[in-house]
């Protein structure tokens, strides 16, 4: 747990809620990994198991920066509408359309990753 708390928070795409809501994420993996493993009926060989079951679900949280990636989209998308702003060889209809259009894709970067599950992601 310890290593995977450190990763987490060596992770610069995430923000710090982001790495809260992964760390506690993780805790919560791994106590329901202890008190499976606590109330296990099984037998000693599967003393292992039970362990390995425990440090998979842990390496299973792999959060995702999603608030870092929109405001790194937001930013891209500002200096793409500049430099159409800036380029004298288009009319204001080809602006407008090249905004819209540069709009629509950066909308599209930031609800991809909204539709996948947080811990599912790198």
């Amino acid at each position: 747990m310890a290593e995977k708390s450190k990763a987490i928070d060596a992770n610069d795409k995430l923000s710090d809620a982001e790495k809260s809501a992964a760390k506690d994420e993780a805790k919560k993996a791994a106590d329901e990994a202890k008190e499976s493993h606590r109330c296990s009926r099984r037998p000693i060989w599967s003393e292992t198991l039970k362990a390995t079951e425990g440090t998979e679900a842990v390496a299973a949280v792999n959060p995702v920066g999603k608030t870092k990636l929109k405001a790194a989209v937001d930013a891209a998308l500002a200096e793409k509408s500049a430099a159409i702003d800036a380029n004298d060889k288009l009319s204001d209809a080809e602006k407008s359309a090249a905004k819209d259009e540069a709009k629509k894709a950066a909308d599209e970067a930031k609800e991809k990753p909204s539709m996948q599950p947080q811990t599912n992601l790198e």
